[in-house]
């Protein structure tokens, strides 16, 4: 993956950080998740391909698109179990979340663009 480059001026992206507000059902019963926005970050945005490890050998995840935020109390709140990235109208799918390899004062949010219900990649209504 490329690097990020850290100059203050290269956080110009403004991503949405939403939450899992619970659950409802839909026409057919299926439960399906309601989302809330949270509160916006800005960010510099790098695609590629990557994977996040743990332990040995243990692959957990692949990502495809890494948002490097500024560290703040906003930022280190969110966990890949209840949180969401949507960026130009696209969903993105947290996978995990690091400190910058270079600088502590910045957090890098490691993201997989969550394919919609036919697994095409998709922007999201709205």
């Amino acid at each position: 993956m490329a690097a990020v480059n850290r100059e203050a001026g290269l956080f110009d992206r403004r991503i949405q950080i939403q939450i899992d507000t619970g659950d409802t059902q839909d026409a057919a019963g299926d439960p399906l998740a309601v989302w809330g926005d949270a509160f916006r970050l800005w960010s510099s945005k790098t695609d590629g391909r990557g994977r996040e490890f743990a332990g040995a050998q243990q692959q957990v995840r692949e990502f495809d698109t890494v948002f490097e935020v500024r560290d703040s109390t906003d930022a280190r709140s969110v966990a890949p179990e209840s949180h969401r990235v949507v960026y130009l109208s696209r969903i993105y799918e947290i996978v995990a979340i690091t400190e910058g390899k270079e600088r502590q004062d910045t957090l890098l949010i490691l993201c997989s663009s969550r394919p919609d219900l036919r697994g095409a990649r998709a922007p999201i209504d709205g």
